[in-house]
């Protein structure tokens, strides 16, 4: 199911970021990852430690990476998807998503 926001949509199935005019946007994988499993969890907290252990396995967290990703994130949605990643400070993130 792809959830349209304002121009540009996510679809989670291709796990592709689409612009306004319906080509996919350049996203590097990993921050894919990282927003797909915000996006599986939408509208509630999930820990940053759940976030690395699905994006970078069990053995490898860099938490500044983790940052990293949700900036670009960040940039990526904030003007055309409606939502907006919140962070709860010392626990992890949480997509916010308008319900339509």
């Amino acid at each position: 199911m792809e959830r349209i926001i304002k121009t540009s949509y996510y679809d989670p199935e291709a796990n592709e970021f689409y612009a306004s005019h319906g080509r996919p946007r350049k996203v590097a994988p990993e921050v894919k990852k990282v927003y797909k499993c915000l996006y599986d969890n939408a509208n509630k907290l999930i820990s940053r430690e759940a976030i690395m252990d699905n994006v970078f396995g069990k053995d490898n967290h860099d938490i500044n990476k983790l940052y990293v990703y949700i900036s670009r994130i960040r940039r990526i949605i904030q003007d055309h998807f409606g939502s907006r990643i919140h962070n709860v400070r010392g626990k992890g993130y949480k997509l916010i998503v308008p319900v339509t």
